[in-house]
């Protein structure tokens, strides 16, 4: 896999359907973590460009798969994560103004903090 196909990858796995990330795509960005040639900076880059999109489905979904990432046996990935982790400093999110959307900020900003401190962890 290359980068335009790992970019191509990470933006099919974080549309903004309000569902899971697709399993395929899933695994497609697990198998490439799990290689030892893997560029990782540019899929953390990839990601972190979809953490702070304003769409809460879209940054719900980057954070998820940056997660499901980090549980991955391959600690490069994590320490990639780990060398600039203000790539988690989530500001707004906010499509609109409703109720829902307010709560997904917050949930979405509290879950890139716990990303945040879990990557830390490792460095």
């Amino acid at each position: 896999i290359m980068g335009n196909e790992i970019k191509i990858i990470v933006l099919k796995n974080t549309t903004n359907i309000d569902a899971p990330p697709k399993r395929k795509h899933v695994f497609t960005l697990t198998e490439y973590v799990m290689n030892p040639r893997a560029n990782f900076r540019y899929l953390v880059f990839c990601l972190s460009k979809r953490f702070h999109n304003k769409n809460w489905i879209i940054t719900l979904k980057s954070l998820l798969t940056t997660h499901i990432l980090t549980n991955c046996p391959s600690y490069k990935f994590i320490r990639n994560l780990a060398k600039d982790t203000d790539i988690f400093k989530i500001t707004n999110c906010l499509q609109n103004d409703t109720m829902s959307s307010v709560n997904m900020n917050v949930l979405a900003i509290s879950y890139a903090n716990f990303l945040k401190q879990k990557c830390k962890a490792f460095n």
